[in-house]
């Protein structure tokens, strides 16, 4: 079951990125700015920033794909 319910959110909040043109570090925005609510921001911290994840980032708390 999670591992269907990560990959739904994952590709939530890609979308969401991609849609505000979060596609690099220097467009990374921060979670609001990308307009994630509640439940997809508190899963950023499981589902960025790894080696091979598709969603990263940035030192200072902005994420982008």
């Amino acid at each position: 079951m999670w591992a269907g319910l990560d990959y739904i959110i994952s590709l939530r909040i890609v979308e969401k990125l991609r849609k505000v043109g979060a596609i690099s570090i220097n467009k990374a925005v921060t979670p609001e700015r990308a307009k994630l609510n509640l439940q997809e921001t508190e899963w950023l911290g499981y589902l960025a920033g790894g080696f091979l994840a598709t969603i990263k980032k940035t030192k200072n708390g902005r994420y982008y794909i």
